[in-house]
């Protein structure tokens, strides 16, 4: 899923690049990316990824602030 990054706060200058994400074995056996957004230069990233064998979930966004 990707998101339209004007709707979320994005204050960050690195991410984890979709490729990175699944290419890279220890993270790719431990994490499973749920969403993608865009930064100001339009390079794609994981937005939400989510941890495989337990209830964890990371985020490179703010969601509270609208």
């Amino acid at each position: 899923m990707e998101n339209d990054s004007s709707m979320f706060f994005f204050n960050h200058k690195y991410g984890f690049s979709p490729y990175k994400m699944i290419k890279e074995e220890n993270l790719s056996k431990h994490f499973m990316p749920l969403a993608y957004g865009r930064d100001l230069n339009g390079k794609k990233f994981v937005a939400i990824a989510e941890a495989k064998n337990y209830p964890f979930y990371g985020m490179q966004f703010h969601p509270e602030k609208i």
